[in-house]
């Protein structure tokens, strides 16, 4: 029994390469299946070790802090403007700001003794021109009200334009 088998296992190269000289269909139907089956396989494995890589970076970042140096955390002074303003978990007002000369937007918490204007979230909502941030040298906040936000508060009291 043994040996019948050997004899099958070496036969089956030979039977294979006959068949594919001969163009047999049944033979190219298997060996394409082979391969697509394995193409299958492959991207299975590959989805799955990027969703791994995908949770574990998500942990990472999770795990990171916001700011890694306080000295980050502080604008210096200038003229900013401000493009976004949102609450996070603990309802602590955060402002996407940049600076009127250029560069980067950057997530800021106003610090403390901030005076912030009542209507600034719903100004900004509808134009982020409406206000611009102006930061002292001591690193304090003034937030200024623009020639926008005059035009916005007369469209949204109904006061037609001149």
């Amino acid at each position: 029994m043994m040996e019948k088998k050997e004899e099958q296992s070496t036969a089956a190269p030979a039977k294979v390469v006959a068949g594919l000289k001969e163009a047999d269909p049944a033979m190219w139907y298997r060996i394409i299946m082979c391969v697509l089956i394995g193409f299958a396989g492959l991207a299975v494995i590959g989805g799955v070790v990027v969703d791994f890589v995908l949770d574990r970076q998500v942990q990472q970042f999770r795990s990171t802090p916001i700011v890694g140096m306080t000295e980050n955390a502080i604008l210096p002074a200038g003229h900013y403007y401000i493009y976004q303003v949102y609450f996070d978990d603990g309802n602590q007002r955060h402002y996407l700001v940049s600076s009127a000369s250029g560069g980067v937007v950057v997530s800021v918490v106003p610090p403390a003794g901030t005076t912030e204007p009542a209507d600034v979230m719903e100004m900004v909502h509808y134009d982020p021109a409406a206000y611009m941030l102006d930061v002292g040298q001591n690193g304090g906040w003034a937030i200024r009200p623009t020639s926008v936000y005059d035009d916005l508060r007369k469209k949204m009291q109904g006061t037609p334009e001149p």
